[in-house]
């Protein structure tokens, strides 16, 4: 039967005038709607950028107590804003990877910055009001230009707290030409566009000596001294940012290999001449070579020789083993800092990408990879009465010079205490066509949450060349081109996406920092420039940009439950017992046979983990019922007894390092009244558009609401979604085979989060709240790939005892 709009309109007052609503004079149907409350206050988040004008190093402990003066937090200044830098903040530098304090003592020392008591300088020369002089007569006329800055974060309590930094002289500083010269004495690339008078001098900034010269300042014992040099802007040493297109690792050879020997570690061999620029074999297209003599655009290596080619260099193959030469004509784009000398204006690359096509044999090693953007979701929990829009996919792009292989793609994770990396894996991609070596991974949906610092690329070539399975990057890799990796590149990230309100003009939203275990968590001993081999241990950013309504994140129980939660106040004293936060109070009221969940976290003023432990101290201890631990190390779950009755139950925390112990007690009153009603209204999962593998539930309970509307005392619900899938398991006779098995949610059932919504669809209709649970990354399939399954049932409970689940054939949407 076909549906009119008059037969539509005449339905819905047919369902208005059932639901009993009023009249009004023109007869339309007016239900008085529930007012729409107010979104809580919380913190606002903020993206700036701008010049540096001002920065300090906090050595007083204004600003925060480090446990180690490297993880000191300090102050900067942007736009006229002075914004908050925490202790223990890790900033992303073009090509590198600084602790705040770095800026300052890693600053060059013969730039005019005062040297404060700690005989590190008090500036770091990056700023405006920075005493910064030219260390050198020169004819460059005027003063070197500011630094930028790029800082996220939440305005807490009226401050702006920093969570994510970035600094560059100008992010988007580069430029392109043609190497019109070089000067291997000096380490020098001589770029123009043209034949004209216009040249621009670039060198690399490489301490190391990874990619050429190493360059460094004035009596540092480098093979090029450089006033002012600043090793800040450097290269990174480890995933090459000198390269060809494809990702094939570039050098300016030590020697002129015109007029002296030929520089080994970049030998003139990498780069032939026309006609031998050796094309990839079928199915992918031919090469053009250019004119007869000239350098190769696009070649590929052959494999790695068996034994070292001892004839002159003019006589030896390319070696895919080695870097490959800049040579005059080359196109490349350049990045990094303007700097000065007696000559004049120059730039210290930290980034140089050749226009060449170095491709290497398909199937073999090396390979060598790159990724040259990279954008990840952080999602986000909503916000009480703010409708948002947040995401949880991951872009990444690259190339590599083997366009026939398969690439991995990986979240490094990182042990808060060890700094133990640990990949984990998102998915795969390709790099065929268009662009031959190019890979994208953009996927429809994934699990890639929590958002780690960096992603790692690995080739499968590092495997062997087994495409059938993931490659997971060897513990003891080989390493070629003068130290690097092949078949793997890591970068870390400088875009997250936070969330963003739905109607324009509604509260800003904060920045879900705090889901991010790098900055909630920490990220093990400091791993920058002056870490050394037992740095002090990166640990949860103080102050926090974070607070209440924000909520701690689920993965903080199980992976640092030693650190403060969100709103909580730090013991000031070292020397305190650990103070004891407890969910979801020191009184828990349930209803018989309702399901409780009590669960506790604890810090200290040392920032150590906590050891939590519960026991059942007192009342009524029902015959069988036992304590069952969920997914979380500091929680307890178990089924209320036949009331009335009264339970006990005692945690406590303990700090190993200080071995001081607290304790607290929860009381929980069991009443016997019967359970209460639980109705799931809506089970959504999505797969398609922003909220790819969400799933979105909202339930209602009919436990009446105290005075202020609010649940009444101990009423939780609690939601838990699982499938059933096909995963391969030991089959018993050393092999594998397929069995069902059921994949969760989560160990335990999640707390559901209750509050108006600002949305009338999102609680049932009549109904002013409910409690709703929403989640990116909830199934995914045990067979890999980091792929989302729908799940089969959605179960909420309520510690009052009520339960409702709903399936994919009675109330499940799949969208």
């Amino acid at each position: 039967m076909k549906t009119t709009w008059a037969m539509a309109c005449a339905l819905i007052l047919a369902s208005g005038a059932a639901l009993g609503t009023d009249t009004t004079t023109n007869g339309l149907p007016a239900t008085a709607p529930a007012p729409l409350l107010p979104a809580p206050i919380g913190p606002a988040q903020f993206d700036i950028t701008g010049f540096i004008q001002e920065a300090t190093l906090d050595t007083t402990g204004a600003v925060c107590v480090p446990s180690d003066p490297r993880l000191a937090g300090g102050t900067l200044k942007v736009n006229n804003l002075t914004v908050i830098v925490p202790c223990n903040t890790i900033l992303q530098m073009p090509a590198a990877t600084l602790a705040w304090q770095e800026l300052f003592s890693l600053a060059p020392r013969d730039i005019g910055l005062p040297v404060g008591a700690n005989g590190i300088p008090a500036q770091t020369g990056l700023a405006l009001q920075d005493t910064v002089r030219l260390p050198v007569a020169t004819p460059y006329n005027g003063p070197l230009p500011s630094y930028e800055v790029r800082v996220q974060g939440n305005i807490v309590n009226g401050r702006y707290i920093a969570g994510l930094v970035f600094i560059s002289q100008q992010s988007l500083n580069s430029a392109q030409g043609t190497i019109r010269a070089i000067d291997y004495a000096s380490g020098e690339l001589q770029v123009a566009a043209g034949e004209g008078p216009d040249i621009v001098r670039v060198r690399i900034n490489d301490p190391l000596g990874r990619f050429g010269k190493s360059h460094g300042a004035p009596g540092g014992g480098a093979d090029l001294t450089e006033p002012g040099y600043d090793q800040r802007f450097s290269v990174d040493a480890e995933s090459p940012t000198i390269h060809a297109l494809t990702g094939f690792p570039m050098c300016l050879p030590r020697t002129n290999p015109f007029t002296e020997a030929d520089d080994p570690l970049c030998p003139q061999a990498n780069r032939p001449r026309s006609p031998n620029c050796r094309s990839l074999p079928a199915p992918f297209p031919a090469f053009v070579p250019p004119a007869p003599g000239q350098f190769c655009t696009s070649f590929m290596m052959p494999p790695p020789a068996s034994a070292p080619c001892a004839a002159a260099a003019t006589g030896c193959p390319p070696d895919p083993t080695q870097q490959a030469p800049f040579e005059v004509g080359d196109v490349i784009v350049f990045s990094g800092t303007l700097k000065v000398d007696a000559r004049g204006s120059y730039i210290s690359a930290h980034t140089i990408t050749a226009n060449v096509g170095i491709y290497t044999t398909p199937g073999t090693m090396p390979a060598y990879v790159v990724i040259e953007e990279l954008i990840q979701g952080a999602s986000g929990q909503p916000q009480a009465n703010v409708l948002q829009e947040a995401t949880s996919r991951v872009l990444v792009a690259g190339f590599s010079s083997d366009p026939a292989s398969l690439f991995d793609i990986y979240a490094v994770d990182v042990d808060p205490l060890t700094g133990a990396e640990n990949d984990r894996l998102l998915g795969t991609a390709n790099a065929g066509p268009p662009v031959i070596g190019r890979f994208l991974f953009f996927p429809n949906a994934g699990a890639y949450l929590p958002p780690p610092r960096e992603l790692r690329v690995v080739s499968r070539n590092m495997c062997g060349g087994d495409l059938s399975l993931p490659c997971r990057m060897p513990a003891a890799a080989r390493t070629y081109a003068n130290g690097l990796l092949a078949g793997q590149y890591h970068a870390p990230n400088f875009e997250y996406i936070f969330p963003e309100p739905l109607i324009l003009g509604d509260p800003v939203l904060p920045a879900n920092l705090q889901d991010l275990p790098f900055l909630y968590c920490g990220s093990g001993p400091l791993g920058t420039p002056t870490g050394g081999d037992n740095g002090p241990i990166v640990r949860q950013l103080d102050p926090a940009p974070w607070a209440p309504p924000m909520a701690t994140p689920m993965f903080a129980a199980t992976l640092c439950a030693g650190e403060p939660v969100v709103g909580a106040v730090a013991v000031s004293a070292p020397a305190a017992p650990p103070a004891i936060t407890l969910f979801p109070g020191a009184t828990v009221t349930a209803s018989s046979g309702g399901i409780v969940l009590l669960s506790a976290a604890a810090t200290d003023a040392t920032r150590l983990p906590i050891a939590i432990h519960w026991i059942q101290s007192g009342g009524t201890r029902p015959p069988g019922v036992a304590l069952i631990p969920p997914a979380q190390p500091n929680a307890i779950t178990f089924t209320a007894p036949a009331g009335p009755a009264q339970m006990l139950f005692t945690v406590s925390a303990t700090n190993p390092g200080t071995g001081l112990t607290s304790t607290a007690t929860v009381t929980v009153n069991v009443t016997g009244t019967q359970p209460d009603v639980v109705r799931v209204t809506r089970a959504i999962w999505t797969s398609v558009r922003q909220n790819r593998g969400a799933l979105s539930v909202v339930a209602t309970s009919n436990a009446p609401l105290t005075a202020d509307g609010l649940p009444p005392p101990g009423l939780q619900l609690y939601v838990q979604a699982t499938a059933v899938v096909a995963a391969l398991v030991p089959d018993g006779n050393g092999g594998l085979d397929y069995r069902l098995s059921e994949v969760q949610l989560s160990p335990s059932p999640l707390p559901m989060f209750f509050g108006p919504t600002g949305n009338p669809a999102a609680c049932p209709f009549g109904v002013a709240r409910c409690w709703q649970f929403v989640t990116r990354g909830a199934l995914v399939d045990p067979n890999g790939g980091g792929i989302f399954v729908p799940p089969d049932r959605v179960q909420v409970t309520s510690s009052l005892g009520g339960s409702n689940t709903v399936t994919q054939t009675n109330g499940i949407l799949m969208q």
